[in-house]
């Protein structure tokens, strides 16, 4: 009886027997009924109930969709979904973020299951404009200023507004962004209209690859294409004068790295 003595407080001691329980009335140590462990259980705020957690979820994702559609890298979506769980009361949250697709889960204990969902990033393009206006949405959500009813109304108009400019003037901004680029590095007027000119011509084909929902990886592989290619037909002396071409042939990065 000792040596079971001995073993009884020892597995009372690692938490599987309730010792206030065991007793000679009661049966043997290992007849008694085991508690759940205290140190398994999971202590904090209590989560809303399972609508809401899919409402703030879903939210999140929508967020995260529109950020990576926009441009914005995994670390800031991350980050912002994140942000949005805990300010709708899910502060136990993992966030996971691929090159196509982003998935949340959210975990309610010991004794309940995860929630996740996914969502696929289904385009990709830059967009700084709406961005900028997801920032402003997510700091308004952080400091309590929008109720979750009206979230999901407050991003739609984000996502639907109109551009403040028209594309044609993204395009020569690029463009202009380009020339200037070349002018910065040493490059001449000349080379400089070319730069303008390629980039502008990678930009609208970027452009229509696109609304064809070409991978953004694939859109920058034939910019790069169009880029490179436009510079080597340079260099060979397709479309500069022959007396130019020595100059060319010295620094034909001038004209491809702007692009």
């Amino acid at each position: 009886m000792f040596r079971e003595e001995v073993v009884a407080v020892w597995f009372a001691q690692r938490g599987r027997v309730n010792g206030g329980q065991r007793g000679r009335g009661n049966g043997m140590w290992w007849q008694t009924k085991a508690e759940t462990p205290a140190w398994g259980a999971v202590h904090g705020p209590e989560l809303p109930d399972d609508r809401t957690v899919n409402i703030v979820l879903d939210l999140a994702l929508r967020i995260g969709d529109v950020q990576m559609a926009s441009g914005a890298g995994a670390a800031d979506v991350t980050a912002t979904m994140l942000a949005v769980t805990g300010a709708y009361g899910l502060p136990h949250c993992e966030v996971d973020v691929i090159f196509t697709s982003i998935t949340v889960a959210c975990h309610r204990g010991t004794e309940m299951s995860p929630v996740t969902s996914l969502r696929v990033v289904r385009s990709r393009s830059l967009d700084y404009t709406r961005l900028a206006h997801l920032e402003t949405f997510v700091r308004d959500i952080t400091a309590g200023r929008v109720p979750l009813q009206d979230a999901h109304s407050e991003l739609d108009k984000i996502v639907e507004a109109n551009h403040p400019y028209p594309r044609w003037v993204a395009t020569l901004a690029w463009a202009g962004m380009a020339a200037a680029i070349t002018i910065l590095i040493g490059g001449q007027a000349e080379m400089a209209l070319w730069a303008a000119l390629i980039t502008a011509v990678v930009d609208r084909v970027g452009r229509l690859l696109n609304k064809r929902a070409l991978p953004f990886f694939f859109q920058q592989v034939v910019g790069g294409a169009l880029a490179t290619g436009a510079a080597l037909a340079l260099l060979a002396g397709v479309c500069c004068r022959p007396r130019d071409r020595l100059c060319w042939s010295r620094r034909p990065s001038r004209c491809c790295s702007p692009g």
